[in-house]
């Protein structure tokens, strides 16, 4: 057996393994070593925000964990193009969706740590970042449950 092929895992999921080992060890380390302002967490408009995200993420990631069937393969509907006329329905698998997940994930760590980094500049900054995170989670539950209708 060629060498290319003994074990040949591909490119790809060993690549997503990698960058997600590099993210949650150089992930934590950053957020652990940041400074976070005095008043971040007594702010009331903060707080509520956070929290509001916190509760879109979860229930967004457990609404498509739990609507997945990771018996099909290839049956979800994850595109849809008009300019393709009959064929303009993409279809694809689980793993699709789970990038739905990781995203929303993505969204509330990311938004949070740039809130708490701008805070001490503007608290105005900090709700406004904070509030786009509202809406990219709300984005988020809303598109898959769209493709998930239309399966």
């Amino acid at each position: 057996m060629p060498a290319s092929q003994a074990g040949d895992t591909g490119s790809i999921p060993v690549t997503r393994t990698i960058l997600t080992f590099i993210l949650l060890t150089f992930g934590s380390t950053l957020v652990l070593s940041m400074y976070i302002p005095k008043n971040y967490f007594h702010d009331k408009v903060v707080l509520l925000i956070l929290s509001l995200n916190v509760f879109l993420a979860i229930a967004g990631s457990l609404l498509i964990l739990l609507r997945l069937d990771s018996g099909d393969t290839g049956s979800y509907i994850v595109q849809y193009r008009a300019n393709l006329g009959l064929n303009a329905f993409e279809a694809g698998g689980p793993l699709n969706f789970i990038y739905f997940v990781v995203l929303a994930l993505f969204v509330l760590l990311f938004h949070t740590y740039l809130s708490m980094r701008v805070y001490h500049i503007r608290k105005h900054f900090s709700v406004a970042i904070l509030g786009l995170a509202t809406l990219l989670l709300g984005l988020v539950i809303i598109v898959t449950n769209a493709l998930f209708i239309l399966r």
